[in-house]
């Protein structure tokens, strides 16, 4: 199915979040696509910054060792086009408090 105008928000809705939290101090690992990479580091960090954005209600999922390699863990976030940007805004204000919480940014 070919539809020009999601692909278009999808792609738009990526780049501000990614722009966002590139912005906060967060490393996407140069990631340009809807599936967002937010490198952790730490197993550990990984695990508290998707507990805490989980607490406000953002979903965002841990890669952690060995599916990766130590020292590499993230998180995995997924942008659609279905979300509007206040919602996209807000998972980047949650990150970014998230993550200055445990010492991330």
């Amino acid at each position: 199915l070919d539809e020009p105008d999601r692909i278009g928000r999808v792609q738009r809705n990526a780049a501000q979040f990614i722009g966002g939290l590139r912005r906060a101090g967060f490393d996407t690992m140069e990631s340009e696509t809807a599936i967002v990479p937010v490198l952790c580091g730490k197993d550990e960090k990984a695990y508290e910054l998707v507990r805490l954005c989980q607490m406000e209600n953002i979903f965002v999922l841990p890669v952690v060792s060995p599916a990766v390699p130590d020292g590499m863990a993230r998180l995995r976030a997924t942008v659609t086009a279905g979300h509007t940007d206040g919602q996209i805004k807000h998972a980047v204000s949650v990150l970014e408090k998230a993550g200055k919480q445990i010492g991330l940014i």
